[in-house]
């Protein structure tokens, strides 16, 4: 781990992890509200009130993300990696879900399925951050 705390401090190469939670909250938020716009209530459908469990769950872990950006707060960003683990496993369950009922659902599952592409990356890039900010609280931290 010492690796990653050293050398791992940007993402794509160029966005420091900093400006990238940023970026992560905003696209984060964005497919959140898509996300809950998609799928039909019904009585008997009970995967979209997982569905929407999951993306409220989100919703508020990714405000959280965005504060715990802001004042470098680690508990908030494992909140958030908290929280976008399980909307990760909540869409991966919805999706397959949709998959075997749903016959003419190409659309949205195209959205849900990048969604959830895109989810797991921003946990990667958010552990990382998290990783460097608890490492510059560190004894160890050295400029």
């Amino acid at each position: 781990m010492l690796f990653i705390n050293r050398f791992v401090t940007h993402c794509c190469c160029f966005i420091p992890l900093r400006l990238a939670c940023v970026f992560i909250f905003i696209v984060e938020i964005l497919f959140t509200f898509l996300g809950m716009c998609l799928g039909q209530a019904s009585p008997t459908n009970w995967c979209w009130l997982l569905l929407r469990l999951g993306f409220m769950l989100h919703l508020i872990g990714s405000v959280m993300l965005l504060v715990g950006n802001i004042f470098k707060i680690t508990n908030l960003l494992l909140f958030y990696l908290i929280t976008n683990l399980l909307h990760i496993i909540f869409a991966a369950i919805y999706i397959i879900v949709w998959i075997i009922k749903c016959d003419y659902c190409f659309y949205q599952l195209c959205v849900s399925s990048v969604g959830l592409v895109f989810s797991s990356y921003f946990w990667l890039v958010v552990y990382l951050f998290r990783r460097q900010c608890l490492w510059e609280k560190s004894l160890d931290y050295e400029q």
